[in-house]
């Protein structure tokens, strides 16, 4: 597609572009481009044409490995990191989009909303909300965590030093209003060493998906956070909004990543937060893969963590 003339490319585009300059060294490698190229949207097809460029290809095998990859952490930054090994220098402009929205299109809508100078009720977003939510916010993180995982994921629940992680269905089985915090990335469910050298099954190489960035800003009263989430809730797909029982909202947006580190650098940290959400007051520090998040249901000293929104489908 083009934008004011210049070429923007999509995840699918520049992973094309890549695939000329990417070679397999090994069949761990070859897997894990596979993996990638499934991640960033290349088709069964286009994988085996390319790995019959490569060394020991074998008629049959990417069909056989295909439906296996879908679990796994590379994606478009790692074909990016290994044509980039071999001279490859991206052409054109690459902007992200997430469900095919550009976010210099969205920037360019909302740069006449001004956050400081627009308020919202939560109770807007509340009625606005495309699951109703239940009177009893006592249940609000059962409701989160039925509507936006799978019973088999790890998900990580407690205080800021908790470890344990567990699947969906056991912490079901628990009274989970007790944990004032949840990470939104499902882990894998390994432990891994930690940038501290401790094994952890919580850090960040433990993650399994990028599946959503957390937005948060406390910096303005709760009203004018509303607006903002208001007013973008049509523009990005925001899945989640919660009080935090204090002075914000907390925000998920699904981006729907690998956990790949490099995509996750360029696309989360790079685009998101510093190109778009941090000029609006939304706060960088949350932009790492492994962000907690507060647990609607949670009664803290100041308050209730309260679902404000929540949209599965977005």
């Amino acid at each position: 597609m083009r934008q004011k003339g210049v070429l923007v490319k999509t995840d699918i585009e520049l992973a094309r572009e890549c695939l000329p300059y990417v070679k397999a060294n090994g069949y761990e490698e070859w897997l894990r481009i596979l993996a990638a190229m499934r991640s960033a949207g290349l088709s069964c097809e286009e994988a085996d044409s390319w790995s019959q460029t490569q060394p020991k290809y074998k008629d049959g095998e990417v069909q056989k490995k295909w439906r296996s990859l879908e679990n796994t952490k590379a994606g478009l930054g790692t074909l990016i990191f290994l044509a980039k090994q071999n001279g490859f220098k991206p052409s054109g402009e690459y902007n992200f989009s997430i469900q095919n929205r550009s976010l210099p299109e969205i920037k360019e809508k909302s740069k006449r909303f001004t956050v400081e100078n627009e308020t919202a009720n939560l109770t807007d977003l509340m009625e606005l909300s495309p699951i109703n939510l239940i009177d009893d916010p006592a249940n609000d993180g059962r409701l989160l965590l039925e509507s936006l995982y799978s019973p088999e994921e790890f998900l990580f629940l407690g205080d800021n030093y908790g470890t344990t992680v567990k699947q969906v269905r056991e912490w079901l089985k628990e009274e989970i209003t007790k944990y004032p915090f949840f990470i939104p990335n499902p882990f894998d469910g390994k432990a891994y060493e930690s940038s501290t050298g401790k094994m952890s099954f919580r850090c960040d190489a433990a993650i399994a998906a990028g599946r959503f960035a957390v937005c948060e800003m406390d910096n303005l009263p709760i009203e004018n956070q509303a607006a903002f989430w208001l007013k973008l809730r049509t523009k990005l797909p925001i899945t989640a909004i919660s009080h935090s029982g204090s002075k914000s909202l907390h925000a998920l947006i699904k981006v729907n990543l690998s956990a790949d580190k490099a995509e996750w650098e360029r696309v989360v940290k790079r685009e998101l937060f510093e190109n778009f959400l941090v000029p609006f007051g939304v706060d960088r520090a949350c932009s790492n893969i492994s962000r907690l998040s507060r647990l609607p249901g949670h009664l803290r000293d100041k308050g209730l963590q309260r679902l404000i929104y929540l949209n599965p489908e977005a």
